[in-house]
């Protein structure tokens, strides 16, 4: 009917047609009908959080979420694999698992190697192998000579001055960056160069 108001009850989804007099039935906006309404609406209220803002659980409005929905539940059980069908939250604790473990692996020292030589006016007279498994700043080393050194950490020969050949001052320390075979050379005479690697 064109004009007519329907109140739809949020708990229930009934609805009421209103303007039908006070004295209607069980679907109309009677008397009685407002008073169920008003303690409805009026419980729907005092299950609200008082103010907004981060809440014990107690004090929290409780929602429903599906059990078997991706995002999961807290005792949800560490995901097996990278690749299975598991919630977000197991995915989480796999992730959470390795970290702990790469955090431990990066804060450990190891042993290291004693790579060091003495370069020459020869490209590769000193060189140090290549490591497949090299990090950064796994080499770190110092040119503990009165001379200038050349590294070329490309694979290729090093020529100081030349490009793809990194110079090193006196005293001044250096670090490999990558896992390729590093040939040495000196700007004159012979230079020794302390470095430790993998």
């Amino acid at each position: 009917m064109a004009g007519e108001v329907v109140l739809i009850d949020p708990l229930t989804g009934d609805a009421y047609r209103a303007g039908g007099g006070s004295g209607g039935g069980g679907g109309d906006a009677s008397a009685s009908n407002q008073t169920i309404e008003i303690a409805r609406l009026t419980s729907i209220r005092d299950s609200l959080p008082v103010s907004p803002g981060q809440k014990t659980m107690a004090a929290s409005l409780p929602v429903t979420l599906a059990s078997d929905g991706v995002v999961g539940a807290v005792g949800d059980a560490v995901a097996t694999s990278d690749t299975g069908a598991f919630s977000l939250i197991s995915l989480e604790k796999r992730s959470l698992g390795y970290l702990s473990t790469l955090a431990t692996a990066a804060m450990k020292p190891t042993a290291g190697t004693n790579l060091s030589g003495t370069a020459t006016t020869t490209s590769g007279g000193f060189s140090i192998p290549a490591n497949a498994n090299r990090k950064p700043g796994d080499v770190q080393g110092q040119n503990i000579s009165t001379v200038n050194i050349g590294f070329n950490e490309f694979g290729g020969a090093a020529a100081i001055g030349t490009a793809g050949t990194y110079t090193v001052a006196p005293g001044a320390t250096f670090a490999i960056t990558t896992t390729n075979a590093v040939a040495f050379i000196a700007a004159s005479g012979t230079a020794p160069v302390t470095i430790t690697g993998l």
